[in-house]
């Protein structure tokens, strides 16, 4: 049955947070775009990869992990007031082993383009 839980890491249990641990999620999260390749920069498949990225950024959004812009948590008062800023993440699987990536802030415009 369906339960409320305090955080992010509470519900997926410390087995499973952990595993988001090995990655070098400050480095991925700086906006530029990553490729990333199996075996060398992650051991799981490419798709769960993929699962993993958007998971991080349901824990940044949620105020569980750092703010990719700031590297700090987000305040108390921003999580109670619900201003905390909002993230999305764009992915393409490129070729077999490799997975290309950019985390993006969604309330910012998009550069100008020519």
């Amino acid at each position: 049955m369906a339960e409320v839980v305090d955080d992010l890491r509470a519900h997926m249990g410390d087995a499973e947070w952990g595993r988001f641990s090995e990655y070098p999620w400050d480095d991925w999260c700086d906006g530029r775009t990553w490729q990333i390749q199996q075996g060398e920069d992650f051991h799981v498949a490419v798709p769960t990869m993929r699962v993993y990225l958007y998971q991080w950024r349901d824990a940044i959004n949620l105020g569980e992990a750092p703010q990719p812009d700031t590297r700090e948590l987000p305040s108390d008062e921003q999580i109670e007031s619900g201003q905390i800023p909002q993230w999305t993440v764009v992915t393409r699987i490129t070729g077999p082993g490799f997975l290309r990536f950019r985390f993006e802030r969604v309330d910012e415009p998009p550069p100008l383009t020519k």
